[in-house]
């Protein structure tokens, strides 16, 4: 279901393609429609094959008119909703947030380190990062003690790992293939 997810996204995107204030507007909107399916009770109504057709298209619109919705956006929701999709409303809005993210040459990193960064290595760690991958990057730190030092940083499908629990295993792995060999 992730591809049908990206196709919506990548649609909507499209539409969007020519204008930047539009495009971060709409996902304004759609954050919004991802917000009903973190309210346990729109989300069960949302989610439930039961659920009556009407019900789910008036919550999607009260959703819509609280985010502002263009009518692009208004007319994709009534297709996604007409096609008993609704439940992959939540994947579109990530699908779309990478999309944008793209489209303005920002990537997102998770990083994790042993310690918390200062503001100085944090922003050191950035722009390694957006040096590497040639694009701007945004991290999302998390803090693993168990790293010892360094940090591992994903993107996308790339993994870095400048951490110092695998420097340490290597030097291990190298030391035991020494003396076997």
């Amino acid at each position: 279901m992730a591809n049908v997810a990206r196709r919506y996204a990548n649609a909507l995107i499209k539409l969007n393609a020519n204008d930047h204030a539009k495009a971060k507007s709409t996902l304004a909107s759609l954050k919004v429609l991802a917000e009903l399916f973190e309210n346990e009770e729109s989300k069960r109504v949302l989610s439930s094959p039961v659920m009556p057709l009407d019900l789910k298209k008036n919550l999607l619109n009260y959703g819509l008119q609280q985010g502002e919705a263009s009518q692009d956006l208004k007319a994709l929701i009534d297709i996604i909703a007409d096609a008993g999709r609704v439940k992959l409303i939540p994947q579109i809005v990530d699908e779309y947030q990478i999309f944008l993210d793209d489209m303005q040459g920002t990537v997102k990193a998770d990083v994790t380190t042993a310690v918390e960064l200062s503001d100085s290595e944090r922003q050191s760690v950035v722009e390694a990062l957006s040096a590497l991958v040639k694009k701007k990057v945004e991290i999302q730190v998390m803090i693993d003690p168990s790293i010892l030092g360094g940090f591992v940083a994903n993107i996308g499908n790339y993994r870095i790992d400048l951490s110092l629990k695998s420097k340490l295993e290597g030097i291990s792995q190298n030391a035991v293939l020494d003396t076997l060999g």
